[in-house]
């Protein structure tokens, strides 16, 4: 179902594959998104825009993601963002939200 009040959603270190569900997208008040350290493949979804309260999203440990960040990206107001070791932004705009190393 949806859950449109959720604020925090923590999925991490649940063995978690395929792509990321378009279901946590319908979430309007989501803040922080952990999905770290599971096994999710493809492209961060580029509605990831609709998600406009996000601060944090974590998707460190996803090693077969796509390593390429889409510019929706850059449209959220991130203030923490861990991605994979192989993950480059498509956007000089996005490098604020990639922290170093």
């Amino acid at each position: 179902g949806e859950m449109p009040e959720l604020r925090e959603l923590d999925l991490s270190g649940n063995k978690l594959s395929g792509t990321i569900p378009e279901s946590i997208l319908k979430m309007p008040k989501l803040m922080w998104l952990k999905l770290h350290q599971n096994a999710f493949t493809g492209p961060i979804p580029s509605a990831i825009n609709k998600l406009t309260r996000l601060s944090l999203l974590s998707l460190r440990g996803n090693d077969n993601m796509d390593a390429l960040i889409p510019d929706a990206v850059a449209e959220l107001t991130l203030r923490v963002f861990n991605g994979t070791e192989a993950m480059k932004c498509s956007s000089p705009t996005l490098l604020r939200h990639v922290p170093e190393t």
